[in-house]
């Protein structure tokens, strides 16, 4: 089962060798983690590669994450970096993560900063005054 090519058989069957602590089964699951890149295999692969015997699957895991993550699809490679508490070899996730956060509070503070303006007559908008005005 081990050589077998269909990846259903061989996700379930690397699975429940992980699940057992089986040694013989560490190379075939990192081929198969690096031989494709579905999240229907890829995380829950990984999640039982954490949880193998001894604490030897988690350095394991993260080594084949920042091996492979570039070939994964970002989505997935989001989630398992989450779930392996691992940044991708590129910082992609928590590059993106940062940026947001730092995206949101600017513009924050431009929101109440503009705010502020019309609320006294400053509006940073040119010539908005003679709309407003307009309008009245």
């Amino acid at each position: 089962l081990t050589a077998s090519q269909n990846c259903e058989i061989k996700f379930r069957w690397c699975t429940l060798c992980l699940r057992h602590g089986a040694d013989f089964i560490l190379p075939a699951v990192t081929n198969m983690l690096a031989s494709q890149g579905r999240m229907k295999y890829t995380r829950p692969l990984y999640r039982e590669l954490t949880k193998f015997k001894n604490g030897k699957g988690k350095p394991l895991a993260v080594a084949t994450f920042h091996r492979n993550c570039r070939f994964y699809h970002p989505i997935c490679r989001k989630m398992v970096a989450i779930d392996l508490g691992a940044a991708a070899a590129d910082g992609s996730w928590l590059l993106w993560k940062g940026v947001l956060g730092t995206a949101g509070v600017v513009a924050g503070v431009y929101v109440a900063w503009a705010w502020w303006q019309v609320k006294n007559n400053r509006c940073p908008i040119p010539f908005h005054h003679l709309l407003v005005a307009k309008s009245k």
